[in-house]
């Protein structure tokens, strides 16, 4: 079962922070058991975020592990997160696409865009769009959990901020969605908390129980998000700049 929760963790970051929506398979990607991560910033970002509205083209070579000026020092380290957490490989497993052999990957900024709120939400504000986007991914193996983090650059600190005003805004009016006519389902966002530099929101995937926890939170010109699906207490968010949800 560890192995499916992996596969099924990327399916959703693809569209959150990964790389694409998949089928729930048998993923057991490897985990960096050597992260003495370089890293001294604690910024972060899954929409993830893992978030899902649209496929991404399927990859047509190899990611790179920076974008721009960003690099892996732009993204927390591993023990950063809390006891237990390692980085996660990506491209492991066929069904996650193409890989770059290390937990670091560029992803394209209008994708980050387009599936940066969980799949059902209906409004989807145009706006600003960062320059480059760094991806890392992490497991906690103890509990078979799943964390994507994002570092989105603009091209200004207004920018930035619009970014994450406006995706507060969607996160909020996600969360007061009607029950869909059709299925039946409820909102997938159910709780943002109140923007204040940084702010979180609880979300649910289609056909999962588990809850998620997105947390979003602005640097100058950057915009750090962080998705995971972890239990209360594995994450010490804190450490990665952020309130506790």
């Amino acid at each position: 079962m560890a192995g499916d929760k992996a596969s099924a963790h990327h399916a959703r970051a693809a569209l959150v922070g990964c790389s694409a929506l998949v089928a729930l398979g048998g993923c057991t990607g490897p985990v960096d058991d050597t992260a003495t991560h370089p890293s001294t910033s604690l910024g972060s970002t899954l929409s993830a975020g893992p978030l899902e509205s649209t496929l991404p083209t399927a990859p047509t070579g190899t990611p790179a592990a920076s974008s721009g000026a960003l690099t892996a020092r732009a993204l927390p380290a591993a023990k950063a997160l809390g006891p237990g957490w390692r980085l996660r490989v990506e491209g492991s497993d066929e069904e996650e696409g193409i890989g770059n052999g290390t937990a670091y990957q560029e992803r394209d900024p209008r994708e980050i865009v387009d599936t940066v709120l969980p799949m059902g939400c209906e409004q989807r504000s145009a706006g600003a769009v960062p320059v480059n986007v760094l991806q890392s991914t992490y497991a906690l193996p103890s509990d078979g959990a799943y964390a994507v983090a994002l570092r989105l650059r603009f091209d200004s600190t207004a920018h930035s901020s619009e970014f994450a005003d406006r995706l507060h805004d969607d996160l909020r009016a996600c969360s007061d969605q009607p029950d869909d006519p059709f299925s039946g389902a409820p909102a997938p966002v159910l709780a943002v908390s109140p923007q204040d530099g940084s702010y979180t929101s609880r979300y649910q995937l289609a056909g999962e129980n588990g809850v998620w926890i997105k947390a979003v939170r602005v640097e100058g010109a950057d915009v750090l998000t962080f998705d995971s699906d972890a239990p209360p207490g594995a994450v010490d968010w804190p450490a990665l700049g952020y309130q506790s949800p």
